[in-house]
């Protein structure tokens, strides 16, 4: 029985062992990451956006950059794709024991309009374990402000709803009522960011509306959108008392290639209650 004992023990050892052995066959081999030598070894800050809004004030935005190897001056030769020719990218250049650099990029944009911008670091600079390239889309837009708010009347949707509004900061008198038919018919104009645009005197009193076809995000049937059309001199009249303003115009609509047909008169309005500012 003791005989017995010891091989059962012995038998348990070896067992063991061919286990261990066993598992340390199956255990991944450890590879050593491998360690960059030379070179500017730059990168693109990881913080950086995707999308940037400038204003037409300050047409310009900062991008940042960093390296590894900070131990002597070096400047990098930065690829540039800027298919409409609307960014001033500047040099990129390192001083000696300087770890990260600031650029101030240019914007040529027009008011409203974007672009995009992508930018490469060179392989034989960039650094191994950063991000050697970037794509931006960048805006030139206003800084919109609230104003308060609006009942909205659409003889079109046959509702009325709140609609916010705001204020250019850099245009005095613009204003836009935010995602109008978005809020008044969303089955047929699902999605956010169709804006209407009013221009106001000093006495906020109306102006115009600054687009004669003011895309209201609906699509049509044969593939087109409609649009509020508003033209002085053919369909076209704003006019207000006091806070409440009525825009007269024409509906269009335009069809998978894009020509725009006037379809019928158009009548909206609205009564600025929330944040009126000639009270």
């Amino acid at each position: 029985m003791k005989n017995n004992k010891n091989l059962l023990s012995v038998l348990v050892v070896l067992f063991s062992m061919i286990s261990l052995y066993s598992c340390k066959d199956d255990a991944p081999v450890y590879v050593p990451a491998e360690k960059q030598v030379g070179g500017a070894q730059v990168f693109i800050d990881g913080s950086t956006p995707s999308n940037i809004t400038v204003t037409p004030n300050k047409k310009s935005f900062e991008l940042t950059f960093a390296r590894k190897d900070d131990s002597q001056a070096t400047t990098v030769n930065l690829q540039v794709i800027d298919n409409k020719k609307m960014f001033e990218v500047p040099a990129l250049s390192f001083a000696a024991g300087e770890k990260t650099k600031k650029i101030v990029v240019g914007v040529k944009l027009p008011t409203t309009e974007s672009a995009e911008l992508t930018l490469f670091i060179p392989k034989d600079q960039s650094y191994l374990y950063g991000n050697d390239s970037l794509t931006i889309v960048v805006k030139n837009d206003y800084t919109w402000l609230d104003a308060g708010a609006v009942d909205f009347t659409s003889a079109w949707a046959g509702v009325t709803a709140e609609i916010k509004i705001q204020g250019a900061k850099e245009n005095p008198g613009l204003y836009r009522l935010l995602d109008v038919y978005n809020v008044l018919e969303p089955a047929y104009a699902p999605k956010k960011g169709y804006h209407l645009e009013i221009t106001l005197d000093e006495n906020y009193n109306a102006v115009s509306l600054p687009v004669r076809f003011n895309d209201i995000g609906e699509p049509a049937s044969t593939g087109g959108w409609w649009f509020l059309y508003w033209n002085p001199a053919q369909y076209g009249k704003f006019y207000n008392t006091g806070n409440e303003y009525t825009i007269e115009g024409a509906w269009a609509s335009s069809d998978a290639a894009g020509t725009k047909t006037l379809k019928s008169l158009a009548k909206e309005s609205f009564v600025w209650k929330k944040g009126y500012p000639g009270q």
